[in-house]
């Protein structure tokens, strides 16, 4: 699969209906770091070589040009929740779950494999930071006419999709036929 905008909407939109709903800060918190590692578990990468087999066969391996999954999307989600939780707390408009969706994508997005094709570890960065500043404006312009719930978590899920779809990986693959080349390119 690849990331799906769609998901992480209806996820958005599941963690603050249970804020509506009498949720705790630190709840909403949980389904929205949540609802970001369900979408951000999908994601992958295309092996873009060129990797080689090395000598004596020296021919293209069958791992270029082939997607991988990212395998470590979990390894901070606790650290986002905090992030998310503090944000919330502190009414800070996002800033600091806009600090920890940039971490969580640096920190998280260290592996990409697949085990017919082989392992790909490096890094990741965010290029475009999520800015929510959108979803504040369309939160106050609500009215009893318009679905809140809905219009804020379209908004912030289309932010928070395009800032991943903006990270960047730079890593090595290592495939199952021995060869060896880099993984350069985005999210998927």
């Amino acid at each position: 699969m690849a990331l799906n905008v769609s998901n992480l909407k209806n996820d958005i939109k599941d963690a603050f209906q249970h804020g509506l709903d009498g949720g705790t800060s630190a709840e909403v918190a949980q389904f929205l770091a949540y609802a970001i590692l369900a979408y951000a578990s999908e994601a992958e990468i295309l092996v873009s070589g060129p990797v080689i087999i090395p000598p004596p066969v020296s021919a293209p391996s069958s791992a270029n040009g082939r997607k991988v999954k990212v395998t470590t999307a979990a390894s901070t989600i606790s650290a986002l929740q905090t992030q998310i939780a503090n944000s919330l707390t502190a009414g800070d408009q996002y800033a600091l779950m806009s600090s920890g969706i940039i971490a969580y994508a640096a920190t998280s997005f260290t592996n990409f494999a697949d085990p017919s094709i082989g392992t790909c570890p490096g890094a990741a960065l965010m290029a475009i930071p999520p800015v929510f500043a959108p979803v504040i404006a369309a939160g106050m312009a609500a009215t009893s006419d318009s679905p809140v719930i809905e219009k804020t978590s379209d908004i912030m899920s289309k932010i928070i999709h395009a800032s991943f779809l903006s990270t960047m990986f730079t890593g090595v693959c290592t495939a199952v036929d021995l060869g060896v080349g880099p993984a350069i390119g985005p999210l998927m």
